[in-house]
């Protein structure tokens, strides 16, 4: 490389390189020899290292592509011994703001800085060491093939029919229960509708509950349900109990 006789100032180690040999990069930027080779061993390291081919020779990089500076100086500027004098964090050499506290070091005021915290978990851990083994529509159509197998066996049998109509009332009620606490972890307003109001309640295990558990059982409650009209005398019991006949 030919010498010239202005000012050619390395951007890394600040000394000028007019009268020693230099690299230039695509930016105008100059670069003594020294720290060029320094910067392109520390590259050519990280380049290699995810490699991690014991065989293989480390991948060149042509020079045509390669550029150190953007590299050495980012490497710089995290090591460049400066901090905050509001918070103490370390800050680039050119800085003016604190990326951690907002302090301006020029004007010696503080931006506001709002610190986004992580969204509450609102989920519900129903499915226990089972969520491991079976998946939410798994368990769902588990509990539906039991009713369903049940609702055709108690065809013509009224034992069958009020264990049926048991079983499925603690079932339900269950599932109830988890979808009212869904409710009261999202709001207030949420749980109490839940209690009191039937859209409410399937509002929140479909639309507003996270948990996939609790859609799947909740909508095996609604069908095992209708079955349970459909059972032989179901009707004509509830009438006869309503009307004391």
């Amino acid at each position: 490389m030919a010498a010239s006789g202005s000012a050619k100032v390395c951007v890394v180690c600040g000394e000028d390189c007019a009268n020693r040999q230099r690299t230039k990069d695509n930016k105008g930027r100059y670069y003594c020899q020294p720290c060029y080779e320094k910067a392109r061993h520390d590259v050519q390291k990280k380049v290699a290292a995810p490699l991690k081919i014991p065989k293989a020779p480390a991948r060149p990089i042509p020079d045509s592509t390669f550029n150190p500076f953007d590299e050495m100086l980012e490497s710089t500027q995290r090591t460049s011994g400066r901090t905050c004098g509001s918070c103490g964090n370390p800050i680039a050499e050119d800085a003016i703001i604190c990326l951690g506290c907002g302090f301006n070091i020029e004007t010696g005021s503080k931006l506001g800085v709002k610190v986004e915290k992580p969204k509450r978990e609102r989920s519900i851990n129903i499915g226990g060491s089972l969520s491991g083994l079976l998946s939410p529509p798994v368990a769902g159509l588990l509990a539906l093939g039991f009713f369903v197998g049940f609702f055709f066996l108690a065809q013509g049998d009224e034992g069958l029919s009020a264990a049926y109509i048991g079983i499925h009332s603690v079932f339900a009620l269950v599932v109830w229960v988890f979808v009212i606490i869904a409710g009261f972890r999202e709001s207030i307003l949420y749980g109490i509708g839940c209690l009191i109001c039937l859209p409410v309640s399937l509002y929140v295990a479909f639309a507003v509950n996270d948990n996939g558990y609790i859609k799947w059982l909740y909508g095996v409650s609604f069908i095992a349900g209708i079955l349970e009209f459909c059972l032989p005398g179901f009707l004509d019991s509830r009438l006869a109990h309503q009307f004391g006949h």
